[in-house]
Formats: C-alpha cells, structure tokens, sequence
C-alpha cells in the first residue's frame, strides 16, 4: 500500500492486492474481501469502491481521503505494482 497526501488535507491510498496461480477460490475470495475491508477501513465511509475483477477502482471516501484499488495476477502484474520491487518479483513455491 502506497500512501500519499493528493492535495492539501487528504490522502491518496494505493491498494494492491496479489493473488498466486495456485490460489483456491476461496484464498482469492479472502483476498479480495480482505482488500474491500481495507477500503471502507482507509475510506471512512460505509461503502467501498472496490472492483473484485480488478479493474482499479477508485474510491473518493470522507475526509479528502481517495482509494484506489488494484489486482494483481501472478504473471500479470503492473509495472506500478513491480516499480514498488526494484522492477521484478521472483516466485518462490509456496507450502505443498
């Protein structure tokens, strides 16, 4: 999560989440509940602006705070998200 003042007196939220190839429906479903959790929480407001198919919503919540919300696939991911890595993500096997 990247935060940043966008103007004076509010936020600006970048909310990434990532989700592996071999999530099960129901990881990449906590996930994503996990991640609209996170934007009510950051947007102080009782609905959230989040996209589950990750399209990167954007979410203007009270108090000059503003949520974007982003997916990230294994394989897919942006060059925003890689930026926060020095450009580069190495997958590494997970538990068996």
């Amino acid at each position: 999560m990247l935060t940043s003042p966008s103007s004076p007196g509010s936020l600006s939220y970048e909310v990434h989440v990532w989700v592996g190839d071999e999530a099960t429906e129901d990881e990449y479903a906590a996930a994503v509940y996990k991640m609209v959790e996170l934007d009510r929480v950051l947007s102080f407001a009782g609905s959230s602006g989040a996209d589950a198919a990750g399209s990167g919503a954007v979410k203007n919540g009270g108090g000059g705070v503003r949520v974007l919300l982003h997916r990230q696939g294994m394989g897919q991911e942006t060059a925003q998200f890689l930026d926060y890595f020095g450009g580069a993500v190495q997958y590494l096997a997970g538990e068996q």
